[in-house]
């Protein structure tokens, strides 16, 4: 949207489950309340997508633009004993983006219940 509320674009993203889509739960079924993160990247800003799937940068036009690498040891599988509901994010993925090595550029952190992957820019 525009800063006076006109909607530039509006659609539903893709799914992107490149390990394959868990079986725990139903086919575009995430609604985590906070489905998008902002990247200051070096050259622009991005919008990180992670409500359906393994992130992926999105760019002003809804487009995927680049799809993290994916982590084998990120296939999420049902977690015994752990009761959730399917939008819990235990069986999704969560972005968080900060500076945690103070180097002046943001880091991407992509994590779930078991695991975090760190990703970082190019110089």
């Amino acid at each position: 949207m525009t800063p006076d509320g006109q909607v530039l674009w509006e659609k539903q993203l893709t799914e992107h489950w490149p390990g394959g889509h868990p079986d725990c739960i139903p086919k575009y079924s995430f609604h985590m309340g906070c489905p998008a993160s902002v990247f200051r990247g070096a050259e622009r800003d991005w919008i990180i997508y992670n409500e359906a799937g393994w992130p992926y940068l999105i760019d002003s036009d809804g487009q995927m633009h680049y799809a993290f690498a994916w982590q084998k040891e990120a296939a999420q599988v049902r977690i015994a004993g752990i009761e959730t509901r399917p939008d819990d994010y235990g069986y999704g993925y969560h972005v968080v983006v900060d500076d945690i090595d103070e180097d002046g550029q943001e880091e991407i952190i992509v994590h779930d219940r078991q695991g975090a992957w760190i990703f970082g820019q190019q110089q």
